[in-house]
């Protein structure tokens, strides 16, 4: 599932983003970029949310943890069984 988030991020925000990714410096004169880039930003946001819901999926109880789990190592994905055709023609409503 694809979600679109529109978020605004300060220039506080993307220098210590870019810090975190090792781009900002904190001297003026040289030309080392001081602020996140938007890939960045996605990047740090996408690990972010990853983070906390990992550390809430411990929080879960009972068949909730175990959904969960099924859902995250994929093996819930199950192909529909097709249905059978009836023995007797279906007749029209119309």
């Amino acid at each position: 599932m694809k979600v679109r988030l529109l978020l605004e991020v300060s220039e506080h925000d993307r220098l210590v983003i870019a810090k975190f990714f090792g781009a900002a410096s904190l001297e003026k004169r040289d030309k080392v970029r001081r602020r996140a880039t938007r890939k960045q930003v996605q990047r740090f946001v996408r690990h972010a949310l990853g983070a906390v819901v990992k550390d809430h999926a411990l929080l879960l109880r009972g068949k909730s943890k175990a959904a969960a789990a099924r859902l995250a190592s994929g093996a819930d994905v199950v192909a529909p069984e097709p249905l059978p055709e009836p023995a007797e023609k279906q007749l029209s409503m119309l």
